[in-house]
């Protein structure tokens, strides 16, 4: 399978890049650690679980926790297409699905 990073989850490793540089320094280790993990959908897209379960919305999307971070993607016939990613101490609900 490959991989596809939608515009928003581009925006998103941004974020999360400068969210770093400002608070903890050097993000080199945690995005290559957070990527990697991404990466590793290719392999074994179904590590994620449902978020229509997890967060109970109806929605094909799956999510994959790493450290702590959020992974919302989807399944398609030869990609994995990472939706959006998100800190887990945001309000996910709010931010993904508009629900508070």
């Amino acid at each position: 399978m490959k991989l596809r990073y939608t515009p928003e989850s581009r925006r998103d490793l941004r974020t999360i890049q400068a969210f770093i540089i400002n608070n903890d320094g050097d993000p080199t280790k945690p995005l290559a650690s957070l990527t990697d993990a991404c990466s590793s959908l290719k392999q074994t897209p179904e590590i994620g679980v449902s978020a229509s379960k997890r967060y109970g919305v109806d929605t094909d999307m799956l999510v994959l926790f790493h450290d702590r971070y959020a992974v919302f993607y989807r399944l398609n016939d030869n990609f994995v297409e990472i939706v959006r990613i998100f800190d887990t101490r945001m309000d996910i609900m709010f931010h993904m699905f508009g629900n508070k």
